[in-house]
């Protein structure tokens, strides 16, 4: 189904209510509540085991799947989500940053807008957290920046939408920690996930799609983890 001719999604039942409008290449959110109780359903990537350090403390948890393709001139976020069970203040690290990329050793978060000549794969990019006894890391992982147009690529969707700002009680959401891409190639299938990590960021592009419909979703979390109910489901013709 086209854009164009989706309907706009009635009420959702969540307290973050994510409702929808589409066009062309684009999904537009409008939010208006807090959190739902529904569980998140990333994939976690395997954390490596703690590096160092003995006693009762225990290793702080970190987990996220980085987008491996970027585009020149496309904003590419990613930040990792952490836990430390001992509540014990955190400190990251990256090994062999891409040279285009900012890094917030506060929050885990690798972005940027990559410049035009960047262009290239970045290997063995690792991310790790301390708490300053025990560090733990994300496997390493790559990026492949290309020169692909957002919205002229035929293998590629470009997504925007609005922030949410209010809880369900109309008392403003102070929590916001992200967005979540949902997609695939059915409808009632949204079986793969892109996590965007920064609630300032209302737009990203999914790449490496194959020729066909693919349908997506974007769903709105906090930073206790609490996600909102799914957006209106819109769709793209690959190919």
């Amino acid at each position: 189904m086209p854009f164009s001719n989706l309907p706009k999604a009635a009420g959702l039942p969540a307290r973050i209510a994510v409702a929808c409008l589409v066009c062309l290449t684009s999904i537009t959110l409008t939010a208006c509540g807090g959190g739902s109780h529904l569980p998140s359903c990333m994939d976690r990537a395997e954390a490596s085991p703690p590096i160092s350090g003995t006693g009762a403390n225990d290793a702080p948890i970190i987990s996220g799947k980085p987008l491996s393709t970027a585009v020149v001139n496309v904003p590419y976020v990613f930040r990792p989500d952490v836990h430390d069970p001992d509540g014990d203040v955190l400190v990251f690290q990256v090994a062999r940053k891409p040279s285009w990329a900012k890094f917030d050793p506060a929050t885990g978060e690798l972005s940027d807008v990559p410049p035009a000549g960047t262009t290239g794969t970045y290997t063995d990019i690792a991310i790790s957290v301390s708490d300053g006894e025990l560090k733990t890391a994300l496997p390493p992982f790559s990026i492949k920046l290309t020169t692909s147009s957002a919205t002229g690529s035929t293998s590629s969707a470009a997504l925007s939408w609005s922030a949410p700002t209010q809880n369900e009680d109309g008392s403003p959401l102070t929590d916001l920690a992200g967005y979540r891409i949902h997609y695939g190639t059915s409808a009632s299938d949204l079986n793969k996930r892109i996590d965007v990590g920064n609630p300032a960021t209302t737009s990203t592009v999914v790449q490496d799609l194959t020729p066909g419909t693919w349908f997506f979703a974007i769903s709105a979390y906090t930073q206790t983890g609490v996600e909102s109910s799914r957006s209106q489901v819109a769709s793209k013709v690959i190919g």
